[in-house]
């Protein structure tokens, strides 16, 4: 053989290993592992994401390269020695995978990440020749470019993939979950619909029904911050069917049927949160603080929504949190997650020690906020619009317009630097009586 031969071989086996190994990366790395490694930031996840979502794509070009690169083995070796071209071939096709995947073994998405990027230009450059091939030329009457399902699949291009949109956002919801804790979904003390201890049986029917409730939490006679256990609306309709006449008798026909309640800690993470019920059976929990103070309850439902978006069946009548308004801007539920309204409009919000966008108006003011109190926030400007009692229930938001000129006046009446202020507020009003 001579030099420009053996190099030839040389390379054609090498480019056979890689080919190897890209597959062997592939078979090992899942597309939701490399959509983590993605979200992570990692360099080269993006490709590798690329090609572990396009696996049939990706195994064809493999296996075309290594055939390819057999046959430039082939040829570099003379034909009159077959021992050799034997040894050269067996190294391409039987070799060449086993080195693969020995290289690879465990550290699949290491060498994935070095692999990715070169490894998706090829295939993005092979897929495409190597379904018209197969497909031929179009007929007549055919019109180019409208690949069927099955060619779709061969070729690789974005709209073909293992995931689809609602899959990936719902996979990166459950990833997200690790990163998510139980202050941040649970709803807060004073939303909770409870029940006095004390209260008549209708009353409590009442509650179950009026407010669409399957349980409901119980609090001390004289602490309504105090929670002391759960009622199934269920054991209460069993009781009824027992009883017909319980419903005029007092808080003794039903207290026998309140249940312990299960309380968690407001760090808990999410995923823990739900294995944690799903292993005690229960569908509602109390969030307590690092004090031991109640400050909310959460159920499973609650983290359910946090996977596949609110769940609203057919007695909800809520409004967005999130809503438009007509005149510009948006309304924007008090209770509303700093990080949703972030996601919404766009914008980076600081969520440091508060999770609500009510608590981030609280916090930027420095003080308890009255109607009409505006505040400024990385490019929003949110204005109080309801207040009830010390929380902020409605606010408006409104994207700031960018300076057009940093050295000039300052006409915003804002006090304090770029991010807050006070703009002014108005004392009067039915929404202001009600702080």
């Amino acid at each position: 053989m001579s030099g420009v031969e053996l190099v030839a071989a040389a390379v054609a086996v090498a480019v056979a290993v890689l080919a190897a190994a890209v597959t062997a990366v592939v078979r090992a790395v899942d597309a939701v592992r490399a959509l983590r490694l993605a979200e992570d930031g990692v360099r080269g996840a993006d490709a590798l994401l690329w090609l572990a979502e396009r696996p049939l794509a990706t195994h064809r070009v493999s296996a075309v390269v290594s055939i390819l690169a057999a046959v430039v083995v082939g040829i570099s070796v003379p034909l009159g020695d077959a021992g050799a071209a034997a040894v050269a071939l067996l190294a391409t096709v039987v070799v060449a995978p086993l080195l693969a995947g020995l290289v690879v073994g465990r550290r699949a998405e290491r060498t994935g990440l070095v692999l990715a990027r070169p490894a998706r230009t090829v295939v993005q450059g092979l897929a495409r020749p190597l379904d018209l091939l197969d497909r031929g030329e179009p007929a007549a009457d055919e019109e180019p470019g409208e690949p069927d399902g099955e060619d779709e699949r061969a070729n690789g291009t974005e709209e073909d993939t293992v995931l689809d949109v609602g899959e990936r956002r719902m996979i990166l919801s459950i990833l997200e979950l690790d990163d998510t804790t139980a202050r941040e979904i649970m709803v807060p003390r004073p939303d909770v619909i409870a029940v006095p201890a004390d209260a008549p049986f209708a009353h409590v029917v009442d509650t179950a029904l009026d407010r669409g409730r399957s349980r409901l939490p119980v609090h001390a006679p004289d602490d309504p911050d105090a929670l002391t256990g759960v009622v199934h609306a269920r054991d209460l309709l069993k009781r009824m069917r027992q009883d017909p006449g319980v419903l005029d008798r007092d808080a003794t026909a039903w207290r026998d049927l309140v249940r312990a309640p299960y309380h968690v800690p407001e760090s808990r993470r999410a995923d823990d949160l739900l294995r944690d019920l799903q292993a005690a059976a229960v569908h509602l929990a109390l969030v307590v603080d690092e004090y031991g103070e109640i400050v909310g309850i959460v159920t499973i439902e609650d983290v359910l929504e946090e996977i596949v978006g609110e769940i609203v069946d057919e007695h909800d009548d809520e409004r967005p949190q999130i809503e438009p308004l007509p005149t510009g801007g948006w309304r924007v539920d008090g209770g509303t997650n700093v990080s949703d309204l972030g996601d919404a409009l766009d914008v980076e919000l600081p969520d440091e020690a508060w999770d609500t966008v009510g608590g981030l108006v609280v916090a930027t003011l420095g003080r308890l906020p009255r109607i009409g109190d505006r505040v400024e926030v990385d490019g929003l400007a949110l204005t109080v619009t309801l207040r009830r009692a010390r929380r902020v229930v409605e606010v408006r938001a409104e994207r700031l317009a960018p300076a057009a000129d940093a050295d000039g006046p300052d006409t915003s009446g804002e006090a304090d630097g770029h991010r807050s202020g006070v703009a002014g507020h108005t004392d009067g009003g039915p929404a202001a009586a009600l702080g």
